[in-house]
């Protein structure tokens, strides 16, 4: 299916990752991270970039390739935006 580029999820988290000076390698599984953030807001997301990705943290990444584990942390203090939520809002 046809998935404009910002609201597709593992195409949102490339733009955001790349975008703030990730390296993606193969131990950062996109789909995975897609999947786990199904019902959070790009807003959450970007939130969780950004603490991620600290200056400290892009220093590392030559010896410490990023991965999805780490984005967990952010996003368990972030409220989820559950289905019945998001039909009662339109």
């Amino acid at each position: 299916p046809f998935c404009p580029s910002l609201l597709c999820p593992p195409v949102l988290w490339r733009e955001l990752l790349c975008g703030i000076g990730a390296r993606l390698t193969p131990s950062l599984d996109l789909s995975s991270l897609a999947k786990v953030t199904d019902g959070y807001t790009q807003g959450h997301i970007l939130q969780a970039v950004r603490l991620v990705l600290t200056p400290r943290r892009l220093a590392q990444q030559t010896t410490r390739s990023l991965t999805a584990e780490e984005f967990i942390p952010p996003l368990a203090r972030q409220d989820h935006v559950y289905k019945e939520e998001e039909v009662a809002f339109k």
